[in-house]
């Protein structure tokens, strides 16, 4: 296959020893495009923000088409992430999906290997002395890394689902987009959609598509491709975006060191500019003959919440962990079990350190593998992809594909009764007779009609009677209570007045004969 560069990927103070202007016939990055020399000193990982915008040079254009075509399917031949069942024996049988096999058996064996040569050296003349010192230290600083593990691992986690719950909230947004667009679209007497509203949907479903591909081409290194020039020739032939669509995609927007081109900025633009003018010119919103505004709010706080959900993920993405962090906690893992053999042979023996050694490696390595697979959610580095413990972003894209039309299809036809939800009542009750069986002009619909609004008009008004009456009734029974707690209240103040005054004259004379 023809290739423009043959690069390993962008690694810290990477300079791109080429000339300044390249191009190879052929090549998928090349096509139509003359491309320019990197800028110098690009220090971008890939799994910091995403993409590489040199990423399309490495592949061919079959291959940049076979993307092309699994990146717009609708069928989902995986789940988003490795499934379990809760029991203890089907747990103990996995092995494809699993730490154990990221650890097994090659780094266990290796450092059990390397335990060997240790205790072999210890036991031709090690003072036991050391070996005691050693066993101690190891001993306070192995509750020190299983604490600082932990909490790494717990990090790392918190990523992990913070990234996964913001795809599936961009995922959320799109969605509401649809579904939306599809209620709120024009419709003729029949309740089907009118050629102009099919139009629309049918184009804003093609730019959630788009978009959702674009938005995962900026983020993640295998779909990065497509946001190539190459890659806009390859959807082009896929259908899935226009000549137009992409020189503009080409022209306008702009991308960063390490992104490629920002092209669902610009397509979630189209989007939004196409709900705008559907909803002015009645294709939106305009069936009952109703204000487009409350419609517009809701479109906009859509739009604006996926704008704030997928600029989380760069900044996710971006802000991992800092490279302090986890440089410290890889040193104290490595170094803990470097040297359980020499603290284990002076109390379990040169056997028994060897096999501490390889459990130490299995728990402790798989710990701080697993974390460090966390901190690459998208699979950007290629770690734990391999292993089903990224999350799978072809899953996320071939479910938007799928319900960017759910919607639309679904609402396509709707009952006769909801189009009209009081004719249908009223088609319930109505008389078997409907024709006029005299010459007043009146139909017997029409006088069934006037009967059921009279019935109902009485029946609210006899309840409006009643309910007069009872707030009446409740009016005289709380004034009646009142009463009687004011004769007994000034009843009671008489007695205790009289009281007073039949005690001052004895009070009087117990005072005289006192003094």
């Amino acid at each position: 296959s023809s290739v423009l560069w043959q690069l390993p990927g962008p690694t810290p103070g990477w300079h791109a020893p080429l000339p300044a202007r390249t191009r190879v016939p052929g090549s998928p990055l090349m096509d139509g495009v003359s491309a320019t020399q990197p800028p110098q000193g690009i220090s971008t990982d890939v799994a910091i923000n995403g993409g590489d915008i040199w990423s399309g040079s490495r592949l061919s254009a079959d291959e940049v088409s076979e993307l092309c075509e699994e990146a717009m399917s609708r069928s989902i031949s995986r789940p988003i992430m490795a499934q379990f069942r809760p029991e203890r024996s089907w747990l103990w049988r996995q092995w494809s999906g699993t730490i154990v096999k990221a650890v097994l058996p090659r780094e266990v064996f290796i450092n059990m290997a390397l335990a060997v040569l240790a205790v072999l050296i210890i036991q031709g003349g090690w003072p036991a002395a050391h070996l005691s010192g050693i066993e101690r230290v190891w001993t306070l600083c192995t509750s020190l890394v299983s604490f600082t593990l932990s909490f790494f691992l717990n990090k790392a986690y918190t990523l992990w689902r913070s990234v996964y719950a913001l795809t599936r909230r961009v995922q959320g947004r799109l969605n509401d987009i649809c579904l939306l667009a599809a209620i709120s679209a024009e419709r003729d007497a029949n309740g089907r959609y009118t050629p102009e509203a099919e139009a629309l949907l049918r184009i804003s479903s093609r730019y959630v598509r788009v978009f959702s591909l674009l938005l995962y081409a900026s983020l993640t290194t295998k779909y990065a491709p497509l946001s190539t020039p190459g890659g806009l020739t390859a959807l082009v032939k896929a259908e899935a975006i226009t000549d137009e669509e992409r020189s503009l995609l080409l022209e306008t927007t702009t991308g960063t060191v390490g992104r490629g081109i920002m092209g669902h900025a610009a397509v979630l633009g189209w989007l939004a500019v196409l709900l705008e003018r559907g909803m002015r010119d009645g294709t939106l919103g305009g069936s009952y003959g109703r204000s487009a505004i409350p419609l517009q709010h809701s479109f906009q706080n859509k739009v604006m919440d996926l704008r704030a959900a997928y600029g989380s993920i760069a900044d996710e993405l971006s802000g991992r962990m800092p490279l302090a962090y986890a440089q410290l906690v890889q040193i104290l893992c490595d170094m803990l079990v470097l040297f359980s053999p020499v603290a284990l042979v002076g109390s379990v023996g040169g056997c028994g350190a060897v096999i501490g050694t390889g459990c130490m490696t299995l728990f402790y390595s798989s710990v701080l593998k697993l974390a460090k697979m966390f901190l690459d959610p998208l699979d950007n580095e290629a770690y734990g992809g391999k292993y089903g413990i990224s999350i799978n972003v072809g899953t996320l894209l071939h479910e938007t594909n799928i319900a960017s039309e759910r919607w639309s299809r679904g609402a396509a036809r709707v009952p006769k009764g909801v189009l009209d939800l009081r004719r249908d009542v009223a088609a319930k009750g109505q008389p078997a007779a409907l024709d006029d069986d005299d010459d007043d002009g009146i139909t017997s619909r029409a006088a069934w009609q006037h009967a059921e609004r009279a019935r109902a008009a009485a029946a609210a008004a006899a309840d409006g009677l009643d309910r007069l009456a009872d707030a009446v009734e409740r009016k005289a029974v709380r004034s009646e209570e009142s009463d009687k707690l004011e004769r007994r209240s000034s009843g009671a103040e008489e007695a205790r007045a009289a009281e007073i005054e039949e005690q001052e004259p004895r009070r009087v004379a117990v005072g005289s004969a006192d003094r």
